[in-house]
């Protein structure tokens, strides 16, 4: 009984930091609308000059979506901690769930990577190297979430599997 409330707990910790995560989320949105209406992006740090380019709002946009699709994929693993019991631990929606999960990280990664790439060519054309160095913490969370993903779809492959076994051996049985 002790197990089962710590797994509990740890649902619950799960749950509360992803409810902070999508405030911050819903604040890092509202606090880009600003900049843009002021015409400021030096708030934000995206830019330090005045003069706001599309290329530097699409690179928001791209921001935005890729922590977008982080979110989304964060949600599709809080939806398996929403299971009551660990006896479907092979159960073909916990296994989608995962999959679906590890494909929209890992897409969130490769879109936030490509999003830093054409801040740094904006970067390398208007010769201000100040915020790449910005962009490292950024960069760094961009190859973890990568990396997320990608280990949340190799263990997806493997509870499938997992799961293939589980029915070979039942019908032997």
């Amino acid at each position: 009984m002790k197990s089962i409330n710590e797994i509990n707990s740890l649902k619950l910790i799960i749950k509360a930091l992803f409810f902070v995560f999508c405030g911050s989320y819903l604040l890092l949105i509202i606090k880009n609308m600003f900049a843009i209406m002021e015409n400021d992006l030096s708030y934000i740090n995206e830019c330090s000059s005045e003069d706001i380019t599309s290329l530097i709002i699409v690179t928001i946009v791209i921001k935005l979506i890729s922590k977008g699709l982080f979110f989304i994929g964060f949600y599709h693993l809080i939806k398996v901690l929403n299971f009551e019991t660990l006896d479907g631990s092979f159960s073909i929606k916990k296994i989608n769930l995962f999959k679906k999960s590890g494909r929209l990280i890992l897409l969130s990664g490769v879109i936030g990577i490509f999003a830093i790439s054409i801040d740094m060519l904006i970067n390398v054309f208007n010769a201000t190297f100040s915020t790449i160095e910005q962009n490292n913490d950024f960069l760094y969370s961009l190859y973890f979430s990568a990396i997320v993903g990608l280990f949340l779809i190799v263990f997806s492959k493997i509870l499938e599997r997992a799961s293939e076994l589980k029915k070979e051996n039942e019908l032997t049985i």
